[in-house]
């Protein structure tokens, strides 16, 4: 287990190393403008579009689709690490 942002605890089964996490984290927070512990489309569109990808929001409602577990079109820090990551959600 380890303590997500806003204190939350997620169980996991992957490896996390301290460091690997606090580097994501450290990512997620910096485009998580609003403070509120989701990446929404305006954020994740400046994402990609840092990324030297196309920020419009058609694409990043695709991407959105695949990673997200709900249908709220945001994505939580556990969302943001396993699609970071390349690990799935269980």
């Amino acid at each position: 287990m380890f303590t997500g942002l806003g204190g939350g605890l997620y169980a996991t089964t992957l490896p996390l190393v301290s460091s690997d996490l606090d580097h994501v984290e450290s990512i997620f927070r910096s485009y998580d403008v609003d403070g509120n512990g989701y990446l929404d489309m305006n954020e994740l569109m400046k994402l990609m579009s840092q990324l030297g990808h196309s920020g419009n929001s058609d694409r990043t409602q695709r991407l959105v689709n695949k990673i997200t577990t709900t249908v709220d079109k945001r994505l939580s820090f556990l969302e943001f690490y396993h699609a970071y990551s390349g690990t799935q959600l269980l």
